[in-house]
């Protein structure tokens, strides 16, 4: 909240004169046009100025007016001179700060008759340290006229970056916003937006710092870069310290005044990135969590860093994949080994290849986690089969996850698996893996994130046993042969007679 007084200091009479020169010719424009001046005579003090007689007696409104010099430094120093005489405001009462995407909280004052004006934030002079005062605003009324106050602020906002590697190449991003999910392993891109105030150019000095938390889950990789459009701003303008005031990371820009296209409503990007790779990575609800906000100069004259933005804060999700190795009957099966690739798409004329996740062995296990998968195209594979057991064909399926960028979070059918072909067409026939997904953890204690499947190996062909029908079998066929032989060679000597 904010709030302004409005000060009536001098009132007058509105006139618009032709301008003339030094010989008292009219001055034209371009266009061959007289050229007015809007002035204001008949100067009178007006009632929002205590005339105080050490300061005012014997001078005459035209005569103060006059000390104002034509410049905006001119302008601040004569009304902060005048401070502290200022009676009778109009107030604005309290202004509510402004809206997300606004850089300005308005308010109006109607139906002002001609003369000078100023505006002071109270506000802001009521948290002044001792001997310090808020810059006020000189404003000259010529007509009836309308006046807007806009308490300039900083803009400042912050996403990541999400893409499919499976479907994109490696710098191809489908969209910029809160929620992403990535591969255990990949790096997470963010990218912060700041604009400066309107009223940048009313600061003698601005300093501002950005304060980022990181989940443990995600990892710093020191990569900051300021840019202003597309020119990089050179970094003896900032400062980056990891671990700095319990952050995982502070940027220090202690002046802004002078940087690279400072100036009013200014634009800057801040990029970096995280390994998704930490010590305590989130899978599935509620996400691995980056959050960001501004601390900044809101005080014209004294600059600091009394400001500080909402703050910003973005989700990667990632998902684990769980193979139970059972047989037909659906008892666990000891002995198998499995390798999780996932499909990579290559830059623009480069070959899309297989990209190992992990190859897991369960030696007497039966259950096989494979951590840290995002939307895709993967492929599983039986590298080991358990002895008695047909191997099992390539498993292919694909990963499709629609986060929602309000909760930031994972609805319930948010994450969906299928099994595919080789062309990632969903099968409906011979369907050898049915996927369940579990989102957020539940009571029973299943984790969340998770993604499970039972892989069955059937067992190979029973070959017969000694003894009973089997011994018959052979003795059978081992008395054919005989007779065979006995047949061929009896048919051999009577030729040779």
């Amino acid at each position: 909240m904010v709030t302004y007084e409005l000060y009536q200091i001098f009132r007058g009479t509105f006139a618009s004169i032709a301008r003339t020169d030094a010989n008292g010719d009219p001055v034209t424009d371009a266009n061959g046009q007289p050229v007015y001046d809007d002035t204001l005579g008949n100067l009178a003090y007006g009632n929002g100025l205590k005339l105080t007689d050490e300061k005012y007696d014997g001078k005459t409104a035209e005569e103060l007016a006059a000390t104002i010099t034509n410049t905006a430094e001119g302008a601040r120093k004569f009304a902060n001179d005048i401070n502290a005489d200022l009676q009778n405001g109009v107030s604005s009462g309290e202004i509510p700060a402004p809206e997300e995407g606004q850089s300005v909280a308005p308010y109006t004052w109607n139906n002002l008759s001609e003369g000078y004006y100023i505006i002071k934030d109270v506000t802001t002079a009521a948290n002044m340290p001792e001997g310090e005062t808020a810059d006020l605003v000189v404003v000259q009324v010529l007509d009836n006229v309308e006046i807007t106050a806009k308490s300039g602020t900083v803009e400042f906002d912050k996403n990541v970056a999400d893409r499919n590697d499976s479907t994109q190449a490696p710098t191809v991003y489908d969209k910029w916003g809160k929620v992403s999910d990535y591969d255990v392993g990949d790096d997470v891109p963010y990218q912060v937006t700041i604009k400066l105030p309107a009223n940048f150019s009313s600061y003698k000095t601005y300093q501002m710092t950005m304060h980022d938390d990181m989940d443990s889950g995600l990892v710093f990789n020191d990569d900051v870069k300021v840019w202003f459009g597309d020119q990089v701003v050179p970094k003896e303008k900032y400062t980056v310290t990891k671990n700095s005031n319990g952050h995982t990371f502070e940027i220090v820009f202690a002046e802004v005044v002078g940087m690279l296209g400072a100036a009013d409503n200014a634009e800057y990007t801040i990029t970096y990135s995280a390994k998704l790779n930490g010590s305590n990575i989130v899978y599935g609800n509620p996400g691995n969590k980056n959050e960001a906000w501004l601390t900044y100069s809101n005080n014209p004259t004294t600059g600091g860093e009394g400001g500080t933005t909402p703050h910003k804060t973005t989700v990667t999700f990632t998902y684990k994949f769980e193979v139970d190795k059972v047989d037909k009957d659906k008892k666990p099966l000891a002995g198998a080994e499995f390798k999780l690739e996932k499909y990579i798409k290559a830059e623009e004329g480069g070959t899309d290849s297989w990209k190992t996740l992990a190859l897991q062995s369960g030696g007497e296990g039966t259950v096989f986690t494979f951590a840290g998968l995002d939307d895709g195209y993967y492929r599983i594979t039986e590298t080991k089969t358990p002895a008695g057991y047909n191997s099992i064909n390539p498993i292919y399926f694909r990963v499709t996850a629609t986060e929602d960028a309000e909760t930031l979070s994972l609805p319930a059918n948010s994450v969906i698996v299928k099994q595919t072909d080789e062309n990632w067409q969903d099968i409906t026939t011979n369907v050898t893996a049915e996927f369940n997904v579990t989102l957020t953890k539940v009571d029973d204690g299943k984790d969340a994130g998770l993604i499970d499947t039972e892989v069955v190996n059937q067992s190979g062909t029973v070959l017969p046993s000694t003894g009973g029908i089997g011994t018959t079998i052979f003795y059978v066929v081992g008395g054919v042969l005989v007779l065979a032989a006995i047949i061929l060679l009896v048919t051999k000597k009577r030729m040779s007679e």
